[in-house]
């Protein structure tokens, strides 16, 4: 049993990753939305609450958002966190970017991954950062920076809230650092619609907050994030994979 949670902000006319759930069959128990303002919480429950579990907290960042379905949810449970604007998630076929549209297909790649996971001295797992079938590859990194976009995980742990952004970075390098693997699968990725509408974080997708991060990453962990070239705001990981 796994569930999905989807973190949420100023979004309430529509939610696409709900939508490919929705469509491909899964329940209400299954799917948790999560909001960090009243207005929204209120929108979020007219329109969804059919289908999906809204939950709500106030916050003040993504990691404050994600961070309220991790306290929704039982601990330990297997959690399946996504982007709100997901069209589907796609893998890997000869060469080409085929869409997974069936729960079966869904469900057996997660239950693999989350298998893989036990197996493998890991509690976080992600998928390929950019849907591009010309670089992606049929490899699994045991070792690597998972993108928020998806992520796969056991409810044993809390995003850092410090981090305004690349709050899915500190933790991939807090598990690293204590010893965990964080696993990433270069067939799979996400197709997402990256609106830029004032939801999601386009409130702090700013060169000061972006680049107080990228300090703060680079400080905390110096022997796994290093500068992104003349990028002063940007990182890359730089750890053993």
């Amino acid at each position: 049993m796994f569930y999905f949670a989807i973190p949420s902000y100023k979004r309430s006319e529509q939610q696409i990753t709900l939508g490919y759930l929705k469509k491909l069959g899964y329940l209400k128990e299954q799917i948790y939305i999560s909001t960090q303002t009243e207005d929204d919480y209120r929108e979020y429950l007219i329109k969804y609450g059919d289908i999906a579990t809204i939950v709500y907290a106030n916050g003040n960042c993504v990691g404050d958002n994600r961070n309220t379905l991790l306290y929704s949810i039982p601990e330990s449970s297997q959690i399946v966190m996504l982007d709100d604007d997901i069209k589907s998630l796609q893998k890997l076929s000869n060469g080409k970017l085929v869409n997974i549209d069936t729960k079966e297909e869904l469900d057996k790649f997660i239950n693999n991954a989350f298998d893989y996971c036990k197996k493998n001295n890991a509690r976080l797992w992600g998928v390929y950062p950019v849907a591009n079938a010309y670089f992606m590859k049929t490899t699994i990194d045991k070792k690597n920076i998972l993108i928020g976009c998806v992520l796969g995980l056991i409810n044993e742990f809390k995003f850092d809230r410090e981090f305004r952004t690349k709050e899915d970075y500190e933790l991939c390098c807090r598990e690293i650092k204590q010893g965990y693997n964080c696993v990433r699968f270069n067939n799979i990725t996400a197709n997402a619609k990256h609106k830029t509408n004032a939801g999601g974080c386009k409130d702090d997708w700013k060169f000061e907050i972006n680049k107080k991060c990228a300090d703060m990453l680079i400080a905390r962990y110096p022997h796994l994030i290093k500068r992104n070239g003349k990028k002063l705001d940007e990182v890359r990981y730089v750890g053993q994979r």
